[in-house]
């Protein structure tokens, strides 16, 4: 762990002095986030072996834990029974019609102590965000590599890895937030082989299983994956950063899964909004026009909370039936 400490903070190094001009510096909304989850670098190493502990801070990554932690132990103390938990019954709405083996437990040691237990799993807010995710991946043809521009901790790409049994998963971010998914992913799967690429070790990419690439050196390699995923990440950054990774010659993949807001209501950087950029370049199912027609009578007031999924390529059209994506009419708050 202190070797990933020491090679984050050297990638950190090397932005700040040498590319602090670069189109991928932390923009204003990530800027101020950054600054308040910076003193998880310098927890000890049995601090952190449980960082879990410290995401769900806000929404800057993950989702607080703390509701369901409430929810466990008034389950425990026989104060609520799990069916009137509002997480088991979202849980059970999601995998209702998947196979056994895509359904989620809360991969952390500390799930004792941050989830509800039910029937053998563990379940967290986090747990039903990636749940919806894993379902929804299912409707694409079969792939073996994944590209996530945002990773947050860690919590699809280490699911994703187990469940899909993906040979490679390649993660590009903000270095600070690399330093979560290397140290999370070396508590909850400590045989997977993890790559931070600091601009000077391109061949060991080549045989990592997660692959980390700081997002202001993602252009100085070739990144290739089957899919291609980006979960409430477009929304938050600037309109030239989200053109700059679609208009991305260096990334080669297949497909796109898009998990976002129009635009994340306090980024005023992304003044034409997501979907008509992704509209721009690819083929998506649904179309933009029939979430303009799902959500025309919905109860949510805030427009920019609505969720638009979209499976999206540059070759051909994923006909999905919008009925049958998870994660819009279930926790569409968060």
């Amino acid at each position: 762990m202190n070797e990933v400490k020491e090679t984050i903070n050297k990638i950190i190094n090397l932005r700040d002095s040498k590319h602090s001009n670069s189109l991928h510096v932390p923009s204003g909304l990530w800027k101020k986030w950054l600054e308040k989850l910076g003193f998880v670098r310098e927890l000890s190493e049995k601090s952190l072996r449980e960082i879990r502990l410290y995401v769900g801070m806000g929404f800057f990554i993950g989702a607080p834990w703390s509701k369901a932690y409430y929810q466990a132990n008034e389950i425990k103390l026989q104060l609520m029974q799990p069916s009137d938990s509002s997480y088991i019954k979202d849980y059970l709405r999601l995998t209702k019609n998947i196979p056994e083996n895509l359904k989620l437990t809360e991969l952390d040691p500390t799930r004792n102590e941050i989830a509800i237990e039910f029937n053998g799993k563990y379940i967290t807010e986090d747990v039903l965000r990636v749940q919806s995710t894993i379902s929804n991946l299912n409707n694409f043809p079969k792939f073996k590599s994944c590209i996530e521009i945002g990773g947050g901790y860690g919590a699809l790409a280490n699911q994703v890895i187990k469940v899909y049994e993906v040979e490679k998963y390649t993660i590009i971010d903000y270095p600070e937030m690399l330093f979560f998914v290397a140290i999370w992913s070396k508590v909850v799967n400590p045989k997977l082989k993890i790559v931070i690429y600091d601009g000077s070790n391109k061949s060991e990419l080549d045989n990592a299983e997660l692959a980390l690439v700081p997002n202001f050196l993602y252009k100085s390699i070739q990144i290739e994956g089957d899919l291609l995923i980006n979960e409430n990440s477009f929304c938050e950054m600037s309109q030239a950063q989200v053109l700059d990774y679609l208009q991305a010659k260096n990334l080669n993949y297949n497909y796109m899964y898009s998990n976002n807001r129009d635009r994340q209501f306090m980024n005023r950087d992304l003044p034409e909004g997501i979907n008509s950029l992704l509209e721009r370049y690819f083929q998506l199912s649904p179309s933009v026009q029939e979430y303009k027609e799902y959500y025309k009578d919905s109860s949510l007031k805030n427009k920019w909370n609505q969720k638009n999924i979209f499976y999206a390529s540059k070759n051909e059209l994923l006909n999905i039936d919008i009925n049958l994506i998870n994660g819009l009419s279930i926790r569409t708050e968060h």
